[in-house]
């Protein structure tokens, strides 16, 4: 398919614009995209290609070369990358969803990487591009939240127009985290220009993990600070000094560096710079202890000039890939090249079919999610009640304190403390609500089809939802101060002829469980060996005294039978001697519903998998 890109009949341009077009032009000949483009404001995909309306950039009071250079890059960040750099589009997919409150940051981040590469590409391109991002971001940042003023920041350096831009008005808690990461690792105030530049040696891949790890930490305590209502020297890490990667935070942390030639300190970055701050404490962030990532709804600094500066008129990401995905020699020329055995194709496959599963089942995750959120509230909560110390005032007369104050009066005290005030304190409890949950799916031959993809569905459900909680129960934890005792983890073990542990016991989800889950599950063989999958439950959940604290839940799914009742009853009672509360689910079956009793049930409608999971989770709370 040539690419074409043109003007409408009859408008004249000027020279700024003419090279932008040819550029577009260039752009889609080298991904084989047919592009019309257009003085309208709409960008349309249709049998024909891709319609750019510059339109769409002049109703943002960008001139005719800005709008021209600003689609060029709309069109090599959006179309291009994605086409050409699969396993990078993927990544950065994957990240937005288990971390949401990093969107805005993998946005501004993608944008700044895609114009060092067209100013690489195109250099005439660099006036245009910066110009655009003059006109398109306050020069003051004063009334922008800090988390804003950090993409600006980011942006600014990718435009390659930080110098150009002048920024005023940067908070000095911004100023300092960016001093840290521009200099991290010796890099002389390079950092971050490194890091978004284009590097002949590495993958695009690799480059967006490198400009996660080190720009990631910064900006979460910004905004986790800003959250909280302190300065950043308040939020949970201290500025540049590193910390626990996030799984979500980029496989970067191996080899990821601060900068390129001439930084001798650079390979530190992977390893310091994904430090993850801890969680903004407000309702529903993203991230949590232990690296707890997973479908969430952060609602925080996502609105307001510079991020208005992110959005883009190209269709939906869905459509553009229907249209003009990459065939398979394509993608496997790229980044696609970790292919697992057995793992269903590349991981930018692995990592969209789970994407769009995980969509699909947003209502079922957010319910799973809401069955923690009372035992959150309740502990968290606030009840009215009278202070135990005498006062002058108050509301309640303190009965206790009447001969003391009888004594006061005696001894001339015109106002003796004999009253008790209202106050609220946090309700206090006795029970321990650290819980683990492992899920037990059978994937032997005889769960084909329908059922198979039921319990892969019930598994990103409870997995995601609790992932989620956990979070929610994180940022609680932080906006009042107390431990909440409500830590959660989760595991997943499959099982045919014998056992796997898909996800070992911890809170969260990772990146690689997401891009296992679905060919760990979806693909039956072998016979029942629910023996195994049992003995496996009992070692993820084996522990000292702190295990016997915690409450222990195991559910097992299976459509029946098993290789051996004997071995399979000896193993059901060695898990629940150790004080774990196992549910056998049957799907279409009695069988679980006999060996498992009391806590057997049988399930005709594998669609209801994640409900009955979800049900029983709510049943059992502590």
């Amino acid at each position: 398919m040539s690419g074409e890109a043109m003007p409408s009949a009859g408008v004249a341009v000027g020279p700024g614009e003419s090279a932008a077009r040819e550029a577009l032009r260039a752009v889609a000949a080298l991904v084989g995209i047919p592009v019309t483009v257009t003085n309208d404001d709409d960008w349309l995909l249709d049998e024909r290609g891709l319609r750019a309306g510059l339109g769409w950039y002049a109703r943002r009071g960008h001139s005719p070369s800005e709008s021209a250079a600003l689609a060029l890059l709309q069109l090599w960040e959006g179309v291009r990358g994605p086409r050409l750099a699969p396993e990078r589009a993927a990544r950065a997919r994957l990240l937005a969803v288990a971390r949401p409150e990093l969107s805005p940051l993998v946005a501004a981040i993608a944008r700044a990487q895609a114009a060092a590469e067209v100013i690489a590409a195109f250099p005439g391109m660099r006036a245009a591009l910066a110009a655009a991002l003059h006109r398109g971001l306050p020069r003051d940042l004063s009334p922008q939240p800090h988390g804003d003023q950090w993409l600006a920041l980011v942006l600014a350096t990718g435009f390659g127009a930080l110098t150009e831009q002048g920024f005023t008005g940067v908070d000095e808690d911004v100023q300092y985290e960016w001093l840290g990461a521009t200099d991290f690792g010796g890099a002389a105030g390079q950092g971050v220009r490194w890091v978004l530049r284009p590097d002949p040696d590495r993958s695009a891949l690799e480059r967006f993990e490198r400009a996660i790890a080190l720009l990631a930490p910064g900006y979460e305590r910004l905004i986790a600070a800003a959250a909280r209502g302190l300065g950043a020297d308040a939020a949970a890490a201290p500025p540049h000094e590193g910390g626990a990667v996030s799984d979500d935070s980029g496989a970067a942390a191996d080899d990821a560096e601060a900068g390129g030639e001439g930084s001798p300190d650079a390979e530190d970055a992977g390893e310091q710079g994904a430090a993850a701050a801890e969680p903004p404490a407000h309702a529903r962030p993203g991230g949590g202890a232990e690296a707890a990532e997973g479908a969430d709804l952060f609602q925080a600094e996502q609105a307001g000039e510079v991020t208005s500066f992110l959005d883009t008129p190209l269709p939906a990401e869905g459509a553009l890939n229907a249209a003009f995905a990459p065939s398979d020699a394509e993608a496997s020329s790229g980044d696609s090249s970790d292919v697992r055995a057995g793992a269903g194709g590349s991981l930018a496959t692995r990592a969209s079919d789970y994407m769009a599963r995980v969509a699909s089942l947003a209502s079922s995750i957010e319910h799973m999610r809401d069955v923690w959120h009372e035992v959150t509230a309740e502990r968290v909560a606030r009840v009215a009640s009278f202070g135990r110390r005498p006062e002058v005032e108050g509301e309640s007369l303190d009965t206790r304190a009447l001969a003391d104050g009888l004594a006061q009066v005696r001894a001339g005290v015109s106002r003796p403390r004999v009253f008790l005030q209202r106050e609220h304190r946090t309700r206090r409890t006795q029970r321990s609500g650290n819980t683990d949950y492992v899920l037990l799916i059978d994937r032997s031959a005889s769960m084909q089809g329908r059922p198979a993809r039921a319990a892969a569905d019930a598994a990103i459900v409870m997995l995601e939802g609790l992932a989620a909680a956990a979070r929610d129960i994180a940022a609680a934890e932080a906006a009042s101060g107390l431990d909440l005792e409500l830590q959660l983890r989760t595991a997943l073990i499959v099982f045919d002829a014998r056992a796997q542990v898909v996800k070992p016991l911890s809170s969260g989800m990772s990146d690689d469980v997401r891009a296992d889950l679905l060919a760990a599950i979806l693909t039956p063989q072998g016979s029942t060996n629910d023996s195994a999958a049992l003995t496996a439950a009992t070692e993820q959940l084996r522990g000292g005294s702190e295990a016997l604290q915690r409450r222990r839940i195991a559910f097992v799914l299976s459509d029946g039978g098993t290789n051996d009742a004997v071995a399979a009853e000896h193993a059901l009672r060695r898990l629940r001697a150790t004080g774990v509360t196992v549910f056998g689910i049957g799907l279409g079956s009695d069988d679980l519903s006999e060996r498992y009793a009391p806590h057997g049930s049988r399930v005709d409608d594998p669609e209801l998998l994640a409900e009955v999971i979800s049900t029983l989770i709510a049943r059992h709370l502590p």
